[in-house]
């Protein structure tokens, strides 16, 4: 071929389509381990929260380094979590992780003058950080609620809304949203929508 002119069509090399070598599998052992787990933790308490929190954080995560994006409509779907829901246990978990790292800078820096020759001894401060890290976070929630509910003057109630997509892209517009939203603004918005939607029956 001549310098300077324009290959042919069947000249030109064949573009490769982009590939995923060397990204590496999600782990789905552990992954069913983590799901195993989530489905045995009960109750609304926020240790209950953080625990639920941290193994979803892990799916994602998995998920995520695999650049699998099946979190949020399988493994959700398949543990039957509403995706806000899972969203916000997971920031809940990332918030107590954050009050954890302070604390621990805390402690490394007092070891640095008062160093722990004993293993044991500084597991069980590094644990004992951990713990405080959690309490504090939990306190926190705790006096927010409490300063709500006197400033509502009564209880606020929850009460769950299944909602039906017609096919994963309109479920994924709502999800991006969604997610922006205020929970105060999401109550109100459902809360609107159905009052004023005329009766069916």
């Amino acid at each position: 071929m001549a310098a300077g002119t324009v290959p042919k069509p069947e000249e030109q090399p064949l573009k490769k389509p982009p590939q995923s070598v060397g990204l590496p599998k999600p782990d789905e052992r552990q992954i069913r381990i983590w799901k195993d787990e989530l489905r045995v933790l009960k109750g609304r308490d926020r240790r209950t929260r953080y625990e639920m929190g941290k193994r979803l954080a892990a799916i994602q995560s998995e998920r995520a380094k695999a650049k699998v994006g099946t979190f949020t409509t399988i493994d959700l779907r398949e543990l039957k979590i509403p995706i806000h829901t899972a969203y916000r246990l997971i920031n809940f978990y990332k918030r107590i992780q954050l009050k954890i790292e302070a604390n621990l800078l805390q402690f490394a820096k007092a070891q640095e003058k008062f160093p722990v020759e004993d293993v044991e001894d500084w597991e069980k401060d590094t644990a004992d950080a951990e713990v405080d890290a959690l309490n504090k976070v939990i306190d926190e929630e705790a006096a927010r609620i409490d300063e709500m509910k006197k400033k509502s003057g009564n209880y606020a109630h929850d009460y769950r809304v299944s909602i039906h997509f017609a096919n994963l892209k309109q479920l994924e517009r709502f999800k991006k949203k969604w997610l922006t939203m205020e929970e105060a603004t999401r109550s109100h918005v459902v809360y609107k929508a159905v009052m004023s939607a005329k009766n069916a029956n």
